[in-house]
């Protein structure tokens, strides 16, 4: 799916309530935003070929469903290019999701399957 396919709806992501706390578990949209969300989720990774990836998640306590947000910071002036489709989280268990990312950069692109972790440390990801 070309940059111009993807549905204007998957720019701008919903503002969730405010929560008090992490919630214990959520429901997660399967699709995910092309958008900066930067928050305590956020992770950073580099691609294969040296591009910047940020991905954040929005948590809400259910029923209302959270989503994860995927950025490009390496684009100025294009925040919202990069992309061939939209984010997809493949798999969740526990504190780890697995997400199927498609980036165009220039010749090279994906799928790309990326790991994102949350731990003592903090949240991680890998390309």
């Amino acid at each position: 799916m070309a940059r111009s396919e993807i549905p204007a709806a998957f720019f701008s992501p919903p503002t969730l309530p405010e929560a008090a706390r992490p919630p214990e578990w959520v429901l997660m949209d399967k699709l995910g935003y092309i958008a900066k969300r930067e928050n305590a989720t956020t992770a950073w990774g580099i691609s294969n070929f040296g591009d910047l990836v940020e991905v954040s998640f929005c948590l809400a306590d259910p029923p209302v469903i959270s989503y994860m947000c995927v950025h490009l910071p390496g684009n100025v002036g294009h925040v919202n290019s990069g992309f061939g489709s939209i984010p997809t989280v493949v798999a969740a268990a526990g504190a780890f999701v697995l997400l199927e990312l498609s980036l165009c950069f220039g010749c090279h692109g994906g799928p790309y399957y990326a790991s994102f972790g949350f731990g003592r440390a903090g949240p991680r990801l890998r390309l």
